[in-house]
């Protein structure tokens, strides 16, 4: 705002509601190009088209983020992925239901609310992410991002009411439901897999599922997704292989199969576990 005063720029942003500064998109913020006396306004959404912005002051944060309906602390999943030491989540976030849309949540990253802060790229990011969703058909990315006094401090996500984590209903529902659920997580990650997203941060709180057997991955951060990247799609494979390992602990049946170095493999070794059962 420094830079548009100072420079003189007008500037033109349009929203139906009174909090403004609560709720400002990329798209209601617009740019005028003023040629003879006449106008054409360009949308500030244009730089990242693919996400909106719920942008906060300090002074108005606490309260209006929302209802706070979950914490994570830092956890070291280690049986499946180690974080990077640079990780932005590494001390937890807080999961907001939004106050403004009820399928929405706001997910802030707990140490993004230190003064001192230096915000993150999370925009460009999920703008990629987004840019990719039409071709993902069984989860959604994160949707925009959540400033405050500029800073990005965390992502506007779906909230998924009704769902529960993974590890919570392993050892509850039916082996024959467990192994839909197996394939299922499969499936969504081999979405991933076949638009070259490397999804590394693979464990049982992060997928989620309803009654209806719906499943759902959360938790997309940028330390722990990689594009196009050999290694990590690599390494994600053998994330499957111990996902699969998991869940013959509740079958506890032997099957001895190898690391799967595709796919197609990581779906046999399932299809294996399902042979020993009948």
């Amino acid at each position: 705002l420094k830079v548009v005063k100072d420079k003189k720029i007008q500037l033109v942003f349009s929203s139906h509601n009174t909090h403004i500064l609560q709720t400002l998109r990329p798209d209601q913020i617009y740019f005028a190009n003023w040629k003879k006396g006449k106008s054409t306004l360009k949308k500030l959404s244009k730089i990242y088209p693919n996400i909106r912005e719920i942008a906060f002051t300090r002074d108005n944060l606490f309260g209006n983020l929302g209802t706070l309906v979950n914490e994570t602390k830092c956890e070291a999943n280690d049986y499946f992925a180690k974080k990077s030491a640079m990780q932005i989540d590494d001390e937890g976030v807080y999961i907001y239901k939004s106050n403004y849309n009820s399928e929405k949540a706001l997910r802030i990253y707990k140490c993004s609310l230190d003064p001192n802060f230096n915000g993150c790229r999370d925009e460009i990011f999920i703008s990629k992410l987004q840019s990719i969703q039409p071709s993902i058909s069984m989860t959604s990315f994160p949707i925009g991002v959540v400033t405050l006094d500029g800073n990005i401090i965390g992502q506007e996500i779906i909230y998924y009411e009704n769902f529960k984590q993974l590890y919570e209903i392993k050892n509850e529902v039916s082996l024959k439901d467990l192994l839909l659920i197996y394939r299922k997580c499969l499936t969504i990650l081999s979405e991933l897999h076949k638009e070259r997203i490397a999804y590394i941060d693979i464990h049982a709180k992060n997928f989620l599922i309803n009654e209806n057997l719906d499943v759902k991955l959360i938790d997309f951060e940028q330390d722990l997704v990689k594009f196009d990247d050999e290694h990590a799609l690599k390494k994600s494979l053998q994330n499957y292989y111990k996902m699969i390992n998991l869940l013959n602990e509740r079958i506890n049946i032997p099957v001895h199969y190898s690391k799967p170095e595709t796919l197609d493999e990581a779906h046999r070794n399932l299809d294996a576990l399902v042979k020993k059962l009948k």
